[in-house]
C-alpha cells in the first residue's frame, strides 16, 4: 500500500469491472473487513498507565535514563514544544529542536507572515526568551523556527550554504542553527531517504508516529543489508528502498492466501414439510376485509 497509493483504502479491494484498473492482489492476502477491523483496534499506549498528559507516550519515557545528567537532546519539529522543553529542563535535560509555528505556547510575535518572510534577507535571525527557554528563527531559503534552553541568542556563528547557481556563501547564524545541523545530520538524511513513502493522515495523533517508525525500521534494515551486499552492482539497476520494501513485504506474506468464506445457501424445504404460503395470503386477505 506504501508502493501503490490509492486515495481511499477500500479501493485496494475493488472488483469493479467498470474501473478495472483499480484494485490489487491485497485481497488474496487479507480480507477488506479484517484489515479495517485490525486498523480500528490498533493501539500503542499501555492503558494501565493512566495519564492526562500526552507526553507520557513519547519523549519523556525515552529520556528517563539520562535525567539529571546534563545531556542535550536534539529532536525535530514533530515532538518539539515549550511544554516538553520546560519539563526536560527541570530535569537537567536540555532540548534543542525545530518547532512548528502553530505549536501551543510558542511566541506568535516571533512568527513571520508570508509577506514579511519574502522581505527578510538570508542570514537574518531574531529571538525571544521566557525564563531559560529561547525561541528563535533563522532564514536561509526559508525561515526555520527553533526552541532551546541551552544556546545563547547571539549570531556570532557562520554556516556555508549553497546558492541556486551552485556557488557557496557564508551566512551569519545563531548557535542553535550550527549545533542542530551538526547533531541532526543523520536524521535529515533519514528523512530524505524515507520521504518517498508518504504518510497518510490519521485521526489518531500517534498514527503518524507508527507509520514513521515502521518506515524508519525498514530503512535501517535496508542500510544493514547494504553492509553485506552491494546495492550498486555494475551493469544492473541500483537496489533502492522501494525494491527492498517490496521484497520484505513478499517475504513476510510468504505463501499466505486469504481463504474466502463460502456463502451458505438457503436450506431447501423438504417436500414433506407443510407450506404456509397460502395460509399467510389468506390471513392478509382477512385483515384487509376486517379493516
Amino acid at each position: 500500500m506504501d508502493t501503490m497509493k490509492f486515495a481511499r483504502d477500500e479501493l485496494y479491494w475493488s472488483e469493479n469491472d467498470k474501473h478495472w484498473l483499480l484494485g490489487s492482489k491485497i485481497g488474496k492476502v487479507m480480507s477488506r473487513d479484517r484489515f479495517f477491523q485490525i486498523r480500528h483496534y490498533l493501539h500503542f499506549s499501555d492503558d494501565r498507565c493512566v495519564a492526562e498528559d500526552k507526553l507520557h507516550k513519547v519523549v519523556v519515557a525515552l529520556t528517563k535514563p539520562i535525567e539529571m545528567k546534563g545531556y542535550e537532546v536534539y529532536i525535530d519539529n514533530f515532538y518539539t514544544s515549550p511544554h516538553l522543553a520546560d519539563y526536560l529542563y527541570q530535569r537537567r535535560t536540555y532540548l534543542c529542536g525545530t518547532v512548528r509555528t502553530n505549536c501551543k505556547d510558542y511566541p506568535k510575535d516571533l512568527v513571520q507572515s508570508n509577506v514579511a518572510t519574502r522581505k527578510i534577507c538570508r542570514g537574518t535571525s531574531d529571538w525571544l526568551m521566557s525564563g531559560p527557554l529561547l525561541a528563535s528563527y533563522w532564514k536561509d531559503n526559508h525561515i526555520v523556527y527553533y526552541l532551546s534552553p541551552s544556546h545563547p541568542p547571539v549570531a556570532d556563528q557562520t554556516t556555508e550554504q549553497r546558492n541556486k547557481d551552485g556557488t557557496s556563501i557564508e551566512l551569519p547564524c545563531i548557535h542553535t542553527v550550527t549545533d542542530y545541523a551538526k547533531y541532526m545530520g543523520g536524521v535529515g538524511k533519514l528523512d530524505q531517504s524515507t520521504r518517498l513513502i508518504k504518510e497518510k493522515k490519521t485521526m489518531r495523533w500517534y498514527g503518524g508516529i507508527e507509520i514513521k517508525l515502521r518506515v524508519c525500521a525498514l530503512y535501517n534494515a535496508f542500510v544493514l543489508e547494504g553492509t553485506v551486499m552491494d546495492h550498486s552492482p555494475s551493469g544492473t539497476r541500483s537496489r533502492d528502498l522501494l525494491s527492498f520494501g517490496m521484497d520484505v513485504a513478499h517475504e513476510l506474506i510468504g505463501n499466505t492466501h486469504q481463504v474466502r468464506r463460502a456463502f451458505k445457501r438457503i436450506r431447501q424445504l423438504d417436500t414433506d414439510e407443510v407450506r404456509l404460503d397460502e395460509i399467510a395470503i389468506g390471513l392478509c386477505q382477512v385483515g384487509v376485509l376486517t379493516v
